[in-house]
């Protein structure tokens, strides 16, 4: 996607060690100013400017003190699905009504986080006359982090995940960078104030995962069970299009064109048991939960695609693509898993039954009529389940 190393100044508390400045300087050695997607051409014409990798003391001064001149990524709004599709047809939208009404959410910026500073700030020396593009990373942060996911990781040898926890973290920073990286600082301010976490936090994590290898794609999806929704958006985008966000970003530099470019790529909707499922291009039949809040999926038609969710049942007679991985909270159903790239292994809360056995698509019909609050019981005592 890119070529040529991206060069930036690499500063270092005291005590961090030698293995992450290493893997900082292996990270960086794939990134580069060009970029190739689909037949589009794009260059980013900033370089970063630098990156931190500090201790925890360290990390959360300077980003106090970054924070009093730019809090750029530490908040921001996560519009629902509905909001994009409810869009007019239009080049661009409004900002002030679009997210006049949405709530302002508070992310978790304690391992890394993004932080352009201005040339006003006088909390760093400046290295550009008008904008210099951070990153702040807590290696001992990511390790803690990284204990916590060895359980959950059966497909990697857990001395390698910190490693590739810590590629993960960083390259998704680098994502803001390359998302960010050719606004003036009118237009980047203009973001700053509209702060929409699905774009920014999802394409941030589309970038990391273009660059990644599949260990590292396993580590992403596993660690982005626990982040906000937003940061889950990436599930879709990396099944679909983005050339239209591409061109906001680097073409255009045009903000106020992203929400019609996401309503474009994400398509319509239908209503599946109280759940998204999107009409869009390939992905005729995708049933998502955006809401973060769970609930219960029966489909007795195959479902092209499903993606992650928090909690609930999906109960299906075949799932072509099974996007992204799913905590022990949510049971999944089906005779058949026709792609799973998010796992190696195929978990125990995820029960794919022979046919031949458990005809679902059969046992799904006899439970057609049922009261919607025994529905599943009924289902999974038939498929022998409960």
């Amino acid at each position: 996607m890119c070529d040529r190393m991206i060069k930036c100044n690499k500063e270092y508390s005291s005590n961090i060690q030698r293995r992450f400045k290493k893997w900082t300087n292996e990270l960086l050695s794939k990134f580069g100013p060009d970029i190739t997607y689909s037949n589009n051409k794009y260059q980013l014409r900033r370089p970063l400017s630098r990156i931190f990798l500090l201790n925890e003391s360290d990390y959360d001064s300077l980003h106090m003190k970054l924070s009093t001149k730019s809090d750029f990524l530490v908040d921001g709004f996560e519009p629902s699905f509905d909001k994009y599709t409810q869009l007019k047809d239009a080049s661009v939208v409004n900002l002030e009504e679009f997210y006049q009404n949405e709530n302002i959410i508070t992310l978790d910026t304690s391992l890394a986080c993004f932080c352009p500073v201005f040339a006003d700030s006088d909390a760093i020396p400046m290295m550009s006359s008008d904008f210099d593009s951070v990153i702040l990373v807590c290696p001992d942060r990511i390790s803690e982090s990284a204990q916590r996911l060895e359980n959950k990781l059966p497909e990697i040898e857990s001395d390698l995940i910190e490693r590739l926890l810590f590629r993960v973290a960083l390259t998704h920073e680098i994502g803001h960078h390359y998302t960010l990286g050719n606004f003036s600082v009118t237009a980047l301010r203009e973001v700053q104030k509209f702060k929409d976490l699905n774009i920014l936090e999802g394409m941030a994590n589309w970038f990391a995962y273009m660059f990644l290898d599949q260990n590292e794609r396993w580590v992403q999806a596993e660690f982005a069970i626990s982040q906000r929704p937003s940061y889950r958006h990436y599930l879709y985008f990396k099944h679909s299009d983005m050339s239209q966000l591409l061109d906001v970003f680097l073409k255009d530099m045009d903000y106020s064109k992203a929400p019609i470019a996401l309503k474009n790529i994400i398509g319509g909707k239908l209503n599946l048991n109280g759940h998204m499922v999107s009409v869009a291009s390939k992905f005729n039949g995708v049933a998502m939960d955006w809401s973060d809040k769970g609930g219960t999926i029966i489909a007795g038609e195959e479902i092209k695609a499903l993606t992650t969710m928090k909690k609930g049942f999906f109960i299906t007679p075949k799932i072509d693509l099974l996007i992204g991985r799913f905590p022990q909270e949510v049971t999944i159903v089906t005779n058949e898993i026709a792609n799973a790239p998010d796992y190696g292994k195929i978990p125990d809360n995820i029960k794919v039954l022979p046919r031949d056995k458990a005809d679902i698509m059969t046992v799904i019909k006899n439970h057609f009529s049922d009261d919607n609050n025994k529905k599943v019981e009924s289902i999974l005592t038939e498929l022998g389940l409960y």
